[in-house]
């Protein structure tokens, strides 16, 4: 069930998290300088 008080199905959190920390592991100083805006 999808709605605004934020009920899930257990996949699309998975799915959410793999994605999200598949992105943090290819942050490297560059891009971190990038984000703050060095």
């Amino acid at each position: 069930i999808h709605s605004h008080a934020a009920i899930i199905h257990e996949d699309d959190y998975q799915a959410a998290k793999r994605l999200l920390f598949a992105a943090v592991r290819k942050l490297d100083h560059a891009a971190l300088d990038a984000i703050h805006g060095r």
